[in-house]
């Protein structure tokens, strides 16, 4: 399903003089449909930054990733518009993952809006109340804004909104940090 060769990424660490670290270097990673891989390492040994770059999010250095075979770096923006819903992220800080001006229902509905095809002739309250049954978060919490939540409900959300559409590949970055469980 998704697979990363060659994968390295360098920040500059200093602009003028180009010194350059090392985040992930020369990784080959494959994930097949319907598995669960975790990246266990300390604290800075470029585990989100390879999550980041099989998500596209960010260019890898050097190296490739290929989703479905397909190279996402030779994509049109229209191409990786049209996979965009099958690749989601549940970041280790949701604090800054959800709109702040929209409740958390909203938030947790947005890639419906986006994608209104995948509701499959559903109602957007239905997959609401399914979506919050499964995570774990009451009604009345997600008639909230995402400031009137602790971290481990916001952290729900973000989940709940990150399995919305049923994707194909999930990269959970500390996910259950903050859940209060």
């Amino acid at each position: 399903m998704i697979e990363g060769r060659k994968l390295s990424k360098y920040f500059i660490l200093e602009q003028n003089r180009k010194i350059r670290t090392s985040a992930v270097k020369d990784v080959d990673i494959r994930i097949e449909e319907g598995e669960t891989l975790a990246l266990i390492g300390e604290s800075g040994c470029g585990k989100s930054t390879l999550g980041r770059m099989l998500l596209n999010l960010i260019t890898p250095s050097s190296g490739e990733v290929l989703f479905e075979g397909k190279n996402l770096a030779k994509m049109s923006a229209a191409e990786l518009r049209a996979l965009r819903w099958k690749f989601q992220i549940v970041a280790q800080h949701p604090d800054n993952a959800l709109n702040p001006r929209w409740t958390v229902a909203q938030s947790i509905l947005e890639p419906f809006r986006i994608h209104r095809e995948r509701l499959n002739g559903k109602s957007m309250d239905k997959e609401l109340e399914r979506l919050i049954d499964l995570v774990g978060l009451e009604p009345g919490q997600v008639a909230r804004y995402p400031h009137q939540l602790s971290g481990g409900e916001l952290q729900r959300a973000v989940i709940a909104r990150a399995i919305a559409l049923d994707p194909a590949l999930i990269v959970c970055d500390a996910p259950t940090s903050l859940l209060d469980v």
